[in-house]
């Protein structure tokens, strides 16, 4: 009598803290892809003439806990990032015009100018709904919490009575962010849970084509009598 035995076994090759690379804007991310978000970097002291970053999929940044602009933090759901698309900022005058032309120059801000502000509004928009003007305060919060959340886009515009860079007309600063929002998890955000699993140290995973791999083979035995 002939047995044959057939064994499978799924193997996952997990390379430490990497996830493959995003295919859509609303890929998931492991958080080793994303970078933090602070409530202190919003405390911004120069700013550019003028600045648009526009991301391709491949160099997009992704942020964690939230986004922070000038003088304003967004915050997200712990278990989402932010996929970031879009960045600008400007400097402007009076009259709502570019005060130092197109250049992307960064621009030291006065000292002490709080006390000059006299308006600091939000425009938010959320799905590519209307967007809505509010006006709120100086280092203000807000947050996206709601899990239907896919896309937003925020300006924030704070506008002072006095010059805020020396020997300019600069009276303004705006800035504005349009993100996607991703899910977060803690480790490979490609790893399917299997119910046996083998970690491959990073080091030998980095000889590997892909950075995760599920790998199936079969172990035949075969008796005779």
């Amino acid at each position: 009598m002939r047995v044959v035995t057939v064994c499978f076994l799924s193997i996952i090759f997990v390379q430490a803290e990497v996830s493959a690379s995003a295919v859509s804007w609303d890929s998931p991310v492991g958080v080793s892809e994303t970078q933090l978000g602070s409530v202190a970097s919003t405390h911004i002291t120069a700013v550019s003439g003028h600045l648009v970053n526009n991301y391709t999929l491949n160099n997009a940044p992704v942020y964690r806990d939230g986004y922070p602009l000038y003088r304003y933090y967004i915050a997200f759901r712990r278990d989402k990032a932010a996929r970031i698309s879009y960045e600008e900022e400007k400097l402007l005058n009076a009259g709502g015009n570019l005060c130092q032309g197109e250049t992307a120059n960064k621009k030291t801000l006065q000292q002490g100018i709080d006390g000059n502000l006299i308006g600091f509004d939000r425009t938010f928009r959320v799905n590519g709904e209307i967007a809505m003007t509010f006006p709120t305060k100086i280092d203000g919060k807000g947050d996206i919490q709601d899990n239907k959340t896919q896309t937003f886009e925020l300006t924030v515009l704070a506008r002072y009575n006095i010059s805020i860079v020396a020997g300019t007309s600069c009276q303004q600063v705006e800035m504005t962010v349009h993100g996607t929002m991703v899910s977060l998890y803690q480790t490979n955000a490609n790893a399917t849970s299997q119910p046996t699993t083998v970690t491959v140290p990073s080091q030998a995973s980095k000889l590997l084509p892909l950075q995760a791999a599920v790998v199936l083979f079969a172990v035949i035995n075969t008796f005779r009598d």
